[in-house]
């Protein structure tokens, strides 16, 4: 954690825009990052994000168009960073897009460094949670309501496919294929809690076994033993807490 020095500190997210392809970003945002570190823990104005002793120093977080700036909330070390984001705009001719941009600051920092840093950045207060990459960022104990976006998204995805008539088999092969695949991403860098994937899982369940008048029809086979080997009685769908374990098992 950091230390006593966290409440003038701040996190600004920061993402890109390019109105051509956004694969363009790439290469001259590569080509930017390391000067742009270099001038940052270099210049003498710039008071860079508190760490513990020994640690190294941040100060951004870069994947794709997402960026996260960690800063200081003196003035100039904000006035240092949006002099980079400007200068890098001006020679990548790519623009800041201000609405998709925020700042977040420590609860207790004084409402007077909270209304410096808003008009030096021009960028609007935040607060946890947020997303990063697809994946909520936290403080405390995990909570349901944070990742019931992954929920939605398989909901939204079986509501598509309402009005096409698919037998069994067919709805099988868009569990294994396309509905499991939406968790992935999430299950590889974040634990949601056990409530959400049974959400999931539920939403899968219902939507192979279909509905009828009124309601839900009823459900033949135990979600549990479908995830079974097709050797064993199953279906061969992947249990989400099982690719969750696997997961966790390769980040070691």
């Amino acid at each position: 954690m950091p230390s006593s020095e966290f409440g003038e500190n701040l996190g600004c997210s920061i993402r890109r825009h390019c109105r051509a392809d956004p694969s363009l970003l790439a290469l001259p945002l590569g080509v930017a990052e390391p000067e742009a570190n270099t001038m940052l823990v270099e210049h003498r104005e710039f008071k860079c994000f508190s760490v513990p002793r020994g640690c190294p120093k941040i100060t951004h977080l870069s994947y794709a168009d997402d960026v996260l700036v960690f800063s200081g909330s003196s003035s100039s070390s904000l006035r240092c960073v949006m002099q980079i984001i400007e200068n890098y705009g001006a020679v990548s001719g790519q623009e800041i897009n201000v609405q998709k941009c925020g700042f977040m600051v420590h609860a207790k920092l004084p409402s007077h460094c909270v209304a410096r840093v808003r008009r030096v950045t021009g960028f609007g207060l935040k607060s946890f949670p947020v997303r990063y990459l697809g994946c909520p960022l936290f403080v405390g104990r995990r909570k349901c309501l944070y990742f019931m976006e992954l929920v939605q998204s398989v909901i939204s995805k079986v509501s598509s496919w309402r009005s096409s008539f698919l037998s069994h088999g067919g709805r099988i092969v868009l569990i294994k294929h396309v509905l499991s695949a939406i968790p992935t991403h999430l299950l590889a860098d974040s634990c949601p809690p056990k409530g959400v994937l049974a959400l999931v899982e539920r939403a899968m369940a219902n939507f192979l076994w279909g509905e009828r008048e009124g309601g839900l029809r009823h459900h033949w086979i135990k979600w549990a033993d479908l995830c079974a080997d097709s050797s064993q009685g199953g279906v061969g769908v992947r249990s989400l807490l099982d690719v969750h374990t696997a997961f966790s098992l390769k980040l070691w």
